[in-house]
């Protein structure tokens, strides 16, 4: 099971069937290919084309690209390059955001030089490097002067020659599945996609339901009820995407989290 199956689950057991046959499946019946499949039809309409990207927005997959086989294009007098990174680097998913560049391997500060990282030495080493890196800063060889101009598409302004050995630091989407988010924070996305349907339903329906009973006179009774108690969903939607998902993504995002811990500890960079 995957985040999106778990969510999509709970979406029936969390808002009545009748009335996601009403919103999802009704409107769609004179049609020749009629939608079966309550669930197909939510994350058609509702978690590929908000709540995924809203996911994306929040928090991604941080990681490094090796751009030493990169194509690339140098402009205004070799000072600026443009690195055009293909799917293949990034498993098929685009570029969200990008932080920097490093000339070289990931760095540990030893005798007060830039040296390649552990590699295979032993804890009791590591131990006493990570100490001296809480003594002694880790001496940054890289730039912060990086722009994502364009999808994959990748800017690199510096006042040197760039080195062969280079690496980019950036933010990717998240795996199409979500397979990335571990098993005890899909109940917290299960919570984010039910307010995003609510709100769906709501914004979809609450009209129709009062233009019915204006004109038709029909009684819609408990119907109605229920679809008036999500008018605040958009709003607790918002707020659980900014203050409950984003820290839960941030945490499952193993690199970033890592790396948090080590700059607030003085650890290794």
């Amino acid at each position: 099971m995957n985040p999106i199956t778990k969510a999509l689950d709970e979406v029936l057991f969390r808002i009545p069937r009748e009335i996601l046959k009403v919103v999802f499946l009704e409107p769609y019946q004179h049609y020749r290919d009629l939608p079966s499949d309550i669930k197909e039809r939510v994350r058609f309409m509702v978690l590929q084309p908000r709540v995924l990207v809203d996911c994306n927005l929040v928090s991604g997959v941080e990681t490094r690209i090796d751009l030493s086989d990169v194509a690339s294009e140098t402009v205004d007098g070799g000072y600026t390059t443009v690195f055009q990174i293909p799917k293949t680097k990034t498993n098929g998913r685009s570029i969200l955001s990008v932080f920097d560049v490093t000339y070289g391997n990931l760095f540990s500060a030893q005798g007060g030089h830039a040296t390649y990282s552990y590699g295979r030495a032993s804890p009791a080493l590591q131990l006493a490097s990570a100490t001296m890196d809480a003594q002694l800063r880790t001496p940054y060889v890289g730039s912060a002067r990086v722009e994502l101009i364009g999808e994959n598409v990748v800017m690199i302004q510096d006042s040197i020659i760039l080195p062969q050995t280079l690496y980019l630091r950036c933010s990717l989407e998240n795996e199409e599945n979500m397979s990335n988010i571990q098993a005890r924070s899909y109940l917290v996305f299960s919570r984010l996609v039910e307010l995003a349907v609510k709100a769906f339903i709501y914004n979809s329906y609450i009209i129709q339901l009062d233009m019915g009973e204006l004109r038709s006179g029909v009684q819609v009774g408990r119907f109605k009820d229920i679809v008036e108690g999500y008018s605040d969903a958009e709003q607790m939607y918002q707020e659980h995407l900014n203050e409950q998902w984003a820290k839960v993504a941030f945490m499952n995002d193993a690199t970033s989290m890592t790396r948090f811990i080590s700059l607030l500890s003085g650890g290794t960079r």
